[in-house]
């Protein structure tokens, strides 16, 4: 349960294999943070090393995916840079790179001001340098979650919008069924992927789950000129 990229994606891979799917999603597909964000395929900015390891993983199944599914989300895995503008930024990315580069294949390394800017020359030459992270990339995150929701309908995944769920029967330590503001969907497997809302739904099977809200904050401009290549920091032009 929940139409963001993370069920979505399960909805696509579940509904692949022969398993039959429901997905639920109170508001409509991507309302919430897979809907509002800068689709950037992300593992430089991943650490300590566990989660640089998964970040990897995930990011190395987008050149299949994007294979598999025919494109038309826009996914370009064209590295990123995070500047560097004082001797501290740089020390700081300096340590991310050190740590970063544990995990096999991440191959990350620092630019000083020239090197950035024969990536990106836009970027002003008064600046320490940059982290530089090859196997970084993006996406358009609407385009992919809209992607992933058309192949899973295509094999077969049934998807409710606007379905609140209400309760999750439980007998003998077994899940039984589903309850929803329409229907009732007789079940023993619910993967929760609620967003914020996930811990809410957990209860539900007496469970605490420690997940908390975040507010975030992004900013969409009216169309510019080409500006950037790639991802810079907490920037990225479509």
């Amino acid at each position: 349960m929940g139409g963001g990229i993370r069920g979505v994606a399960i909805a696509y891979g579940l509904a692949r294999a022969g398993v039959n799917v429901v997905l639920l999603e109170k508001r409509f597909i991507a309302s919430a943070a897979s809907g509002l964000n800068m689709g950037y395929v992300n593992v430089s900015a991943k650490g300590p090393e566990h989660y640089t390891i998964l970040s990897k993983l995930s990011a190395d199944i987008y050149p299949e995916l994007n294979e598999e599914l025919g494109g038309g989300f826009e996914y370009e895995k064209n590295g990123a840079l995070d500047v560097a503008e004082t001797d501290a930024d740089f020390d700081y990315l300096s340590r991310t790179v050190e740590e970063r580069n544990r995990v096999p294949g991440i191959d990350m390394k620092m630019l000083d001001p020239k090197e950035t800017r024969s990536l990106e020359p836009a970027i002003t030459p008064d600046i320490r340098g940059a982290r530089w992270c090859p196997i970084d990339g993006v996406v358009h995150p609407l385009k992919l979650v809209r992607t992933l929701l058309k192949a899973a309908i295509q094999k077969g995944a049934v998807v409710h919008c606007g379905e609140e769920v209400r309760s999750i029967h439980v007998r003998s330590g077994r899940i039984q069924s589903v309850v929803t503001t329409n229907r009732e969907i007789y079940t023993h497997v619910v993967v929760n992927t609620a967003g914020i809302d996930a811990s809410a739904i957990a209860r539900m099977v007496k469970v605490n789950l420690p997940v908390f809200p975040e507010r975030g904050q992004i900013i969409i401009t009216e169309p510019l000129p080409r500006i950037l290549n790639r991802a810079v920091g907490p920037f990225k032009q479509y």
